[in-house]
């Protein structure tokens, strides 16, 4: 059982495991005809638990998550040296009256830039530094950057993505695709049926990079012009997106809601764990549907 949610409502009592069971055997087949249901969807359908009870066990996993999350951030602060333990015990003790309580706090980047120990400039570019360490704290080698990776002529055929450097003209973004210093964005359009086999455009945006407070502006400003150009559908394709800030979850929560009053919806797909960790960290999760394939977010507009 990987669903926190899931795992939290037996925790409390609030699901027996025989239930779980039957949910993850109903999960399995769902995925099977390309519906990613998560176990807790499937137990709301089921009415095993109520729309209050998601909420409040959704809520409590989010402060739990975001607490490890920022303890383990302090560690990482630590050990290489970027903050001192007591500057960063000071942080952390300042939440935990609240996190007791279960109410909202503050989290440590917002306390550390409050405190003056860090800018937020230097917490963003201490972040992107993270991501070359492994989870035991050793060094690994930087990803290169998206402009430095070659994409094979037979891949670009085959997915008809073209890419717009920034030396070249300026074209509509629904027409193409941009790059911009550390954000590679490709378009790929595909036709899919829904249940009354009316044909819709789907979008599928694929993005290499980081979606950070460099990039978060080009990014936000590429999707309105796909909504603009009456693209509605869309999928995100993060396979070879390395980190998400706050800024960037700023941007997918504003663009799901732009395409849901357009008629349309976002996906998400492929998301690194990492990645995928930010997005349930903040409860992103609650409002977009994650798929591990290309395929079973493609289905999923079928029903839409």
């Amino acid at each position: 059982m990987a669903d926190p949610i899931v795992q939290a409502a037996v925790r409390f009592g609030m699901l027996k495991s025989g239930q779980v069971e039957e949910a993850e055997q109903l999960r399995v087949r769902t995925a099977e005809s390309g519906l990613n249901l998560t176990l807790a969807e499937i137990c709301l359908k089921k009415e095993w638990l109520t729309a209050d009870q998601l909420r409040l066990l959704t809520v409590y996993r989010t402060y739990e998550d975001a607490r490890a999350e920022d303890e383990e951030f302090a560690r990482f602060l630590v050990q290489r040296g970027f903050v001192v333990e007591p500057r960063v015990h000071e942080c952390l003790e300042s939440q935990k009256a609240s996190y007791e309580k279960g109410t909202r706090f503050s989290r440590l980047e917002d306390l550390l830039i409050r405190k003056g120990a860090l800018t937020a400039h230097q917490l963003e570019g201490i972040q992107r530094a993270r991501t070359q360490f492994d989870e035991h704290g050793n060094h690994v080698a930087p990803a290169r950057r998206p402009e430095e990776t070659p994409v094979p002529p037979a891949e670009r055929t085959k997915s008809e993505t073209r890419t717009l450097h920034s030396s070249a003209g300026k074209k509509a973004p629904s027409e193409g695709a941009m790059l911009v210093d550390g954000c590679k964005v490709g378009l790929r359009r595909l036709k899919v049926k829904d249940a009354q086999g009316r044909e819709n455009e789907v979008g599928i945006v694929d993005m290499e990079g980081v979606l950070d407070g460099h990039t978060f502006k080009h990014f936000d400003e590429y999707l309105n012009g796909l909504l603009d150009g009456g693209l509605a559908q869309i999928i995100l394709n993060l396979q070879k997106v390395d980190y998400v800030s706050s800024a960037g979850i700023g941007v997918l929560a504003g663009a799901v809601k732009r395409c849901r009053d357009s008629k349309g919806d976002l996906r998400l797909c492929s998301v690194q764990d990492k990645v995928r960790k930010i997005i349930t960290l903040v409860g992103l999760q609650s409002m977009l549907r994650l798929y591990d394939h290309e395929r079973g977010a493609l289905l999923s507009f079928k029903y839409l």
